[in-house]
């Protein structure tokens, strides 16, 4: 079951890729773009998530649904948290019958992090408990979803970032398709190639 939104929390702390590293790459020998190139790194990430439907760096983010998940034909009834890999889940608050927001015992679910994307999944003999009627987004789940740190995020998604950053950088202005250069379709198929499979 997919949320009805995602929303960020907590920034990543750092970038999966430093200045220094961008700066190299693209050949800028000046310090006077040092905010710009910050800039691109940060899209180039957000870009990269966008395309792998992954989270690169360390973040919480909360997730909103509006009614707890079917059971399917194997008997499980389980939340997709998006943006792997998935790492913890702090809480799961839901509104109950009476309008009071509750936090869900640990003792109903089990999360699991190895699948992609993670799960929020009921526990054998459980249920989930009655909601509040007519609320919109009675639940919540706020995890913590992304790659521990740089050395842990994938090479191949490393260097699309790389050649988006470079590509920004040296284009300043909107292309017309009949310009576009080989870069940003380059680093698309490296994002493609790392992209979360979301039929696990």
């Amino acid at each position: 079951m997919l949320p009805e939104s995602d929303i960020l929390y907590t920034a990543p702390a750092s970038e999966p890729i430093s200045r220094t590293e961008a700066k190299l790459h693209a050949r800028v020998e000046t310090d006077a773009d040092d905010a710009l190139i910050d800039s691109l790194i940060i899209a180039a990430r957000e870009t990269a998530e966008t395309m792998t439907s992954r989270r690169l760096i360390s973040q919480v983010r909360e997730v909103q649904y509006n009614c707890w998940p079917d059971t399917d034909s194997r008997g499980i009834s389980e939340f997709w948290l998006p943006g792997p890999p998935l790492s913890t889940v702090t809480h799961v608050k839901y509104y109950d019958t009476d309008g009071t927001q509750q936090t869900l015992s640990t003792d109903v679910y089990e999360v699991n992090t190895a699948k992609e994307p993670g799960r929020v999944t009921l526990k054998p003999n459980q249920s989930w408990p009655s909601l509040q009627s007519g609320k919109a987004t009675p639940i919540t789940i706020r995890f913590t979803a992304g790659y521990a740190d740089a050395a842990a995020v994938p090479d191949r998604v490393k260097i699309g970032m790389y050649m988006l950053i470079s590509y920004w950088y040296n284009q300043r202005e909107a292309a017309a398709s009949a310009n576009l250069k080989e870069a940003p379709y380059a680093a698309d198929v490296l994002f493609g190639q790392f992209a979360c499979d979301w039929g696990q």
